[in-house]
């Protein structure tokens, strides 16, 4: 005996479920059920990544990191913002690799992979990196200044003869307390 039925469904971990109702007549017999077909859609991965100076722990922007997919082929580049935070939306499930492209100005290339999975129970995922900053090198000039690479990009100078100064001071007061103790 043929009868009207709706049939809807309800929500599925990880997908959009269909929200168009089956309405109608559904032929069928006890001994020979109606299928009902529902289309759904997975709900996509969500990737966010911290960056961090692992000194100070402030926010490192402008690190450029490639995410690969389970077969090795680029799908994604990101790059981190004055927050530290870069955010992508990955359609499909599976895992990925995340590698640092770019280190910013004043950091070393984190060598590094991370692997994220994305499926029905992982939706969103968030990593947390630290980043090693390069110490800076002094460097001596022709001009007679020594010139400091900051992690700022802004060469902060001091002259040597200043330096020489102090230095010139200090052996000074101690030959003077040397030949006071001589007599």
């Amino acid at each position: 005996m043929d009868s009207t039925y709706t049939v809807s469904e309800t929500s599925f971990t990880g997908f959009i479920p269909s929200f168009n109702p089956l309405i109608g007549l559904v032929p069928g017999t006890v001994k020979e059920p109606a299928l009902a077909n529902f289309i759904n859609t997975a709900l996509p991965g969500q990737l966010r990544l911290l960056k961090t100076d692992s000194v100070t722990g402030l926010p490192v922007p402008r690190a450029t990191y490639n995410i690969y997919d389970s077969g090795g082929v680029l799908v994604e580049i990101i790059t981190t913002g004055p927050d530290g935070w870069a955010a992508v939306t990955l359609q499909n499930w599976g895992t990925y690799t995340v590698k640092e492209a770019k280190a910013p100005d004043g950091y070393l290339l984190d060598t590094n992979s991370y692997s994220v999975t994305f499926n029905a129970k992982n939706l969103y995922q968030v990593l947390y990196v630290k980043d090693t900053p390069i110490t800076p090198t002094p460097t001596v000039t022709v001009a007679g200044l020594i010139e400091v690479l900051s992690f700022t990009g802004v060469p902060p100078v001091v002259p040597i003869s200043g330096f020489s100064v102090i230095i010139s001071g200090i052996a000074l007061l101690a030959a003077s307390l040397v030949r006071r103790r001589k007599k």
